[in-house]
C-alpha cells in the first residue's frame, strides 16, 4: 500500500502565494507575496488555531477549507488600504 503524502508534503504542490494576481507554489527566490495560505497541524502561536490559515496585508484568519482561506485572503487584497 502506497503511503500517503502528509499535509506539508502537499502544500508544496500547491499555489499557496499570491503573487501579481494569481496564486502561484512558492519557489525558492520568489517575488513577496501578497497574500499567504498555510495549514497548521498544530495549535499557531499566533491564533491558536489547527488547520488551515491565511495572511494578507497584516491581517490574518482561519479558515474550514483551502478554497476558504483563499476566497477571505483575496477579500482582504480587493480592499483599498
Amino acid at each position: 500500500m502506497a503511503r500517503r503524502p502528509n499535509v506539508h508534503e502537499i502544500l508544496h504542490m500547491v499555489p499557496t502565494e499570491y503573487v501579481g494576481g494569481e496564486w502561484i507554489v512558492p519557489g525558492p527566490d520568489g517575488p513577496e507575496p501578497d497574500a499567504v495560505i498555510t495549514y497548521a497541524t498544530e495549535e499557531s502561536p499566533e491564533t491558536g488555531h489547527v488547520g488551515w490559515m491565511w495572511w494578507a496585508r497584516g491581517k490574518m484568519g482561519e479558515a474550514t477549507t483551502y478554497e476558504a482561506a483563499k476566497l477571505a485572503a483575496e477579500a482582504v487584497l480587493r480592499r483599498v488600504p
